[in-house]
């Protein structure tokens, strides 16, 4: 049987295997180097940054986010608790005068995720290709605000299909 410290190597290997994900990988090492440091110095308690990523449409969004989740996991650089390690959810645009439902779609959604724990611990994976020409809107910045809240429990990966750079390059700002 392969120990998590074994499986966090195979993982790691496995993402450096991947095609074209080259910005992925690289994130891959500096959470590895990370995790180097966080056994040498016993680090307890982390907090990631949240993540923004852009890819073409088919463009491995789920592989990348289930390797994340995989490697984070073995290599104990974040805890996860409930029925899944990652969930996917898609953020709907909603028009500025309208009641901004989708906070409270969202927190059931983590909540029923949570299963039998008390919090869900681990990657949530947002789809905001809705929002990409809203991104100063007032809800947006309300959802940002609200996944910030959350980010000692949930690593958030916000993700647009595109390849219109200048958009992407808005998003970013």
């Amino acid at each position: 049987m392969i120990n998590r410290h074994e499986q966090a190597e195979k993982c790691f290997n496995d993402i450096m295997n991947l095609q074209g994900v080259d910005e992925f990988k690289e994130t891959i090492r500096r959470l590895r180097n990370y995790q180097e440091n966080k056994e040498k110095y016993s680090i307890s308690r982390v907090f990631l940054p949240n993540y923004f990523w852009v890819a073409k449409r088919g463009g491995g969004i789920s592989t990348c986010v289930y390797a994340l989740s995989e490697y984070l996991y073995n290599a104990k650089i974040i805890e996860f608790t409930g029925k899944v390690k990652f969930f996917e959810y898609r953020l709907a645009y909603t028009m500025p005068d309208d009641f901004f439902s989708e906070l409270t779609r969202f927190d059931n959604t983590i909540t029923e995720t949570a299963g039998h724990h008390r919090y869900f611990r681990g990657i949530a994976c947002i789809n905001i290709g809705e929002w990409v020409q809203r991104t100063n809107e007032f809800h947006f910045l309300r959802f940002l605000d609200y996944i910030a809240s959350k980010n000692d429990k949930i690593l958030a990966v916000l993700f647009v299909h595109s390849n219109n750079k200048r958009m992407v390059e808005s998003i970013e700002s």
